[in-house]
């Protein structure tokens, strides 16, 4: 049975402000023909635009996909970060005239005061990627004594987590290269299609599902000139905003993160998905922190996804579709690799 997918897009004023504005954020919500009234509500947080979740979503709500589970998810939000995709439109001068880049602990706060005002009433299972990851445990973290009847469970895709005792051990090194390397990438092109051919040609994006490199080029571009929508296109987000978004590797609360993971995990069972083939961007030391037990870190499930990186969301949609149905199903237990089969049913 063939699920239609709905989606609505909200934007929202959040407690932070730069000179007494507030900072705003765009938040897109995705429900189905066959949902229900039931309280569980999922979102997810990722550092790149919103929209990145669709392929997996469509991958949740295929028709092979089990019934039951979609009828019981109420809603699915997604969030664009304060400097990200529609957010970075909508901030685009108050970002710009003050050079301000927000933090995960800032961006998980506002998605707690949304929380609060718009989805008292449901249950939530939070989902974050990478820097989204450290969004969602101060997301938790924030909610304070309504953490446990408010929220469901956390899942932690491909976290970026860094125990402060062994950042010395790998340094910034591969930081500043990223940095200067995403501020000197290309940003504008002819039109969509150009953009299109031009990163599926080149790394990383060639390596992305061919469904996600359309949609960040639909949605992650907008025309130079306004008005005209078959001229140049170029990024939402500029590559200094972006490049400077993976400066802030010593950020108090990038150190924070896993401790979060160490204080919380006993109230509300953690997740963690990654990739088999997360080397390719995320240091070892790193990788492990998130379930350092020896640190106090129990998590309820470890899900290994074949075939994916640390850009997992882009790179396999199915296959991280089909770990977040075993959390969703509350089937996640221990430390799993999942098959590479992906014909199996969702």
């Amino acid at each position: 049975m063939s699920s239609i997918v709905f989606s609505d897009s909200a934007v929202f004023e959040t407690s932070r402000t730069i000179n007494g504005r507030s900072l705003k954020m765009v938040a897109k919500r995705y429900t189905t023909n066959h949902s229900q009234n039931d309280d569980m509500c999922v979102f997810s947080l990722g550092e790149t635009d919103k929209e990145h979740w669709e392929p997996t979503l469509d991958c949740l709500f295929a028709p092979h996909a089990d019934q039951k589970l979609i009828r019981g998810i109420r809603e699915i939000w997604s969030f664009d970060w304060f400097a990200h995709g529609d957010s970075a439109v909508a901030n685009q001068e108050l970002l710009h005239s003050n050079e301000f880049i927000p933090s995960t602990a800032e961006w998980g706060a506002a998605i707690a005061d949304f929380a609060r005002s718009r989805l008292a009433s449901h249950h939530l299972v939070a989902i974050g990627h990478s820097a989204g990851a450290s969004a969602v445990l101060h997301f938790a973290n924030s909610l304070g004594d309504a953490r446990q009847s408010f929220l469901r469970s956390i899942v932690l895709v491909e976290p970026i987590f860094f125990n402060r005792d062994e950042f010395a051990m790998f340094g910034e090194a591969p930081t500043d290269l990223m940095i200067k390397g995403i501020a000197a990438q290309r940003f504008q092109w002819d039109n969509k299609r150009s953009a299109f051919n031009w990163f599926k040609s080149r790394v990383p994006w060639k390596t992305w599902d061919e469904r996600v490199l359309a949609v960040y080029v639909n949605h992650g571009l907008r025309p130079l000139v306004a008005d005209d929508l078959f001229g140049p296109v170029v990024t939402k987000l500029s590559k200094k905003y972006e490049s400077l978004c993976f400066g802030d590797v010593e950020c108090e609360c990038h150190f924070q993160a896993p401790e979060l993971v160490t204080a919380l995990c006993r109230e509300v069972p953690i997740h963690v998905i990654q990739g088999v083939n997360n080397r390719d961007l995320v240091p070892e030391p790193s990788s492990k922190c998130v379930t350092d037990e020896s640190r106090g870190r129990f998590v309820a499930s470890h899900t290994w996804v074949p075939r994916a990186g640390h850009m997992i969301v882009q790179q396999q949609p199915e296959g991280l579709a089909r770990a977040l149905v075993r959390v969703l199903k509350g089937e996640a237990s221990g430390t799993v690799t999942l098959q590479e089969d992906t014909r199996s049913k969702l």
